[in-house]
């Protein structure tokens, strides 16, 4: 069996959503029997705990090992990863850490979710790419726009590239008669990520009922606006384990 390690930089349990996706994927990769392993900063909760608040089963375990808010942290955290000898696989969606373990010649996967190019200090660490050996960087693109816009040199150093929608849990489908509301939004609140044409929607259809999850608080401008819409319900923030209870709540997901 397959050894994979999962590098995550975030402390968990956290309300980002990239965690839900996170936890998701190695719980799909578990299921497809491969041995999987999250690498985590050291003042997250225990694993029973972390399993817990995302509904995880007993077999996906965490391992204490980050310090991300050090100086030269990315460092630090490859040469960590990269001493487990045992690990075939690493997978993470932190840039500057996959361009260095491949540099160290472990085979990595790069979980691309935005542009490349928006990675901290990606001008500096781009060059470590020239000494990346043959098969040991692959980047998994959630878009094929994002594929469409990596720049030559990662194209050249990586063995594949590949769009690879992201992971997502069944949940139980309740009858749509039950949901109180005509539409709904799970995500987040910060501009650009779409949280504005679900204001475009909600204002141009009046008769249709909206629910709206996420933390309000990182907008309070389009916040206020939507609570002025008579039409509109603010759901706050979900917790990972009850995504399924919030998706049965609208008819129709935006």
């Amino acid at each position: 069996m397959n050894k994979w390690m999962y590098v995550y930089g975030q402390t968990l349990p956290n309300q980002l959503a990239n965690s839900g996706a996170v936890l998701s994927l190695c719980e799909g990769l578990l299921n497809a029997d491969v041995q999987i392993e999250v690498v985590i900063p050291s003042d997250s909760n225990t694993d029973a705990e972390i399993r817990c608040q995302y509904d995880l089963p007993d077999t996906l375990h965490f391992r204490p090992l980050l310090f991300p808010q050090r100086k030269l942290s990315a460092i630090r955290m490859a040469f960590k990863c990269a001493a487990n000898k045992e690990t075939d696989v690493f997978i993470t969606r932190m840039p500057v850490l996959a361009v260095i373990l491949a540099t160290l010649r472990r085979k990595t996967i790069l979980e691309l979710h935005h542009k490349i190019d928006n990675a901290r200090h990606w001008k500096f660490w781009r060059h470590l790419l020239h000494l990346v050996p043959p098969q040991k960087l692959l980047v998994a693109s959630l878009t094929q726009e994002i594929q469409s816009s990596l720049d030559t040199l990662v194209l050249k150093k990586s063995s594949k590239v590949q769009v690879i929608p992201s992971a997502a849990r069944s949940f139980p489908i309740t009858s749509m008669r039950d949901r109180s509301y005509d539409c709904g939004y799970v995500g987040s609140f910060l501009p650009g990520k779409g949280i504005e044409m679900v204001y475009e929607i909600a204002i141009s259809m009046t008769d249709t009922t909206f629910v709206v999850y996420g933390d309000h608080t990182k907008n309070p401008d389009i916040s206020k606006k939507f609570r002025n819409l008579p039409n509109v319900k603010l759901g706050g923030i979900v917790d990972q384990a009850h995504i399924g209870v919030a998706l049965n709540s609208f008819k129709i997901g935006l």
